[in-house]
């Protein structure tokens, strides 16, 4: 028997491999595979030993570009058999390609050329801005369409002449605003009219249909006046309406109290933040609610945070951070859901990252790196570090880029600092090195073979790391050893 045992071993592993490696331990695991044969039938698999939850990174230098987070298998959790609700992680892959280096202010992902996949427009403030459409696999190329209007910082992307196709609307402070309409065939056609001034210093559009006549209409905010409200008359016409609502620093859409109409919120430096209610027919009046009184700029974007399904709100302040307001019961009346937090969050982006059915928060600063927050259910968020980089980011957006049914992002960078990156979400059970959905003895053989003998890497490489340190080495094929045969913690337990 150890002469058989003796004799897979070598066929298995090369004598200098051995050598290289000569300890106890290593012998020991060694063995143990060698044994896998014997002990095959009794060797517990995922569905009898719950995985708990968490994740991390191989070292920082290797996986730079792996930045893996715990997602619960919850709702529309698809990507892989969901054994346990916390078997499941997520780790976000950083592609190879980026999409511009150029100052980015605001990114748009949207399918534009209604090809089944989701596109990706970059707004950019140096030079003009780009299209880049979507292979169907996260593999994009640029359009030959050319945008060539400069220091774009605001975009939105929606049908404005009522034929189907998403056309889009850019904001200048460089020119007056234009929308570029969607020719149906990948080219668009400037139109003829300029809406407002650049010297106005426009900052964000948002776009949605606010008169209740069936089209989508347009708010401007703007750095040297006040918020305008332009209505489209149909055929992506658009005159601005006479209501002036306060110079602003960003704006929000969206219906706050459940009676259909968006109504909107106006964030403003050193002074409380205000929303305006919708009657139905675009008049919009002031609630009278005062929120917060903030120091600094703030960003603004919302979505249903606590899952109560009602719209709350989450700003993010250039000196305080970030801060999320509750909506009480679908009324439109908000409250504090805690202080703020992540001090000079001056950009935000809410996805549901995790999978698990409530949104999920990302925070840009210039100090602190890009950081992702995972939401409890409840609007209290955990940050998970800054898995996405160091480097200045302006802008970030999300949406299903690669055909895998989950959130992937990209960021809008500052000029100079690597490209516009794009990250991938991929999914994974912790410790499943080989990918069969499984955890035992095979994925010891698979880790042994990856750091010894050049075999192919866990895929994703976090997969590998079933101790949580951070790398991937013969201290994690020891921890799945002892959980197989000895009742040790479960992968990934130190993650929590």
């Amino acid at each position: 028997m150890v002469m058989c045992i003796t004799r897979a071993c070598e066929r298995a592993f090369p004598k200098e491999i051995v050598m290289r490696r000569q300890s106890l331990l290593a012998g020991f695991l060694l063995l143990c595979i060698c044994l896998q044969a014997r002990v095959a039938a009794s060797v517990p698999t995922v569905q009898e030993k719950s995985l708990t939850s968490s994740s991390r990174t191989r070292s920082q230098e290797q996986w730079e570009e792996r930045a893996p987070f715990h997602a619960n298998a919850g709702a529309g959790a698809t990507l892989i058999p969901a054994q346990t609700d916390d078997s499941k992680m997520i780790a976000f892959r950083k592609s190879a390609q980026t999409l511009g280096n150029t100052r980015t202010m605001v990114i748009a992902v949207a399918d534009i050329d209604l090809d089944g996949d989701n596109d990706v427009f970059i707004a950019n403030y140096i030079g003009p801005s780009q299209l880049w459409l979507n292979n169907g696999a996260g593999v994009f190329l640029p359009s030959a369409q050319s945008f060539n209007i400069s220091a774009v910082h605001g975009v939105g992307v929606r049908d404005l002449n009522g034929d189907i196709y998403p056309d889009i609307f850019l904001a200048s402070q460089a020119n007056p605003s234009k929308v570029f309409f969607n020719n149906g065939d990948g080219t668009f056609t400037a139109s003829e009219q300029d809406i407002g001034s650049g010297t106005d210093e426009p900052t964000k559009i948002v776009l949605g249909d606010v008169d209740n006549d069936g089209d989508i209409d347009a708010f401007i905010s703007y750095y040297l006046s006040p918020i305008r409200l332009w209505l489209n008359d149909g055929d992506g016409s658009f005159a601005m309406s006479s209501t002036l609502y306060g110079t602003a620093d960003y704006i929000e859409l969206a219906d706050v109290n459940g009676d259909t109409f968006p109504d909107l919120f106006m964030t403003f430096s050193d002074q409380p933040d205000e929303i305006w209610m919708n009657d139905g027919s675009g008049n919009f009046v002031n609630s009278g609610q005062e929120l917060g009184n903030s120091t600094g700029y703030e960003n603004v974007t919302s979505g249903d945070v606590d899952g109560d399904g009602d719209i709350d709100i989450a700003v993010g302040n250039s000196v305080q951070g970030a801060k999320i307001w509750l909506n009480l019961n679908n009324t439109g009346t908000f409250v504090e859901a805690g202080p703020y937090f992540e001090a000079g969050a001056r950009k935000i982006g809410l996805f549901d990252a995790d999978l698990d059915g409530d949104l999920d928060l990302i925070t840009m600063t210039q100090s602190n790196g890009n950081k992702l927050w995972i939401n409890d259910g409840s609007a209290a968020f955990i940050s998970a570090g800054p898995l996405f980089g160091s480097a200045i980011a302006f802008s970030v957006a999300c949406g299903e880029l690669n055909g895998d049914d989950d959130f992937d992002v990209v960021f809008g960078m500052i000029e100079n600092s690597g490209g516009n990156p794009i990250y991938f979400s991929e999914s994974y059970i912790c410790a499943d090195a080989n990918g069969d959905a499984t955890v035992d003895i095979s994925d010891v053989v698979h880790l042994i073979s990856y750091i010894f003998a050049g075999g192919p890497s866990p895929e994703p490489l976090a997969s590998g790391d079933a101790n949580c340190d951070s790398t991937v080495d013969i201290s994690d094929t020891v921890y799945l050893i002892a959980y197989i045969f000895s009742g040790g913690s479960v992968p990934c337990a130190a993650c929590q």
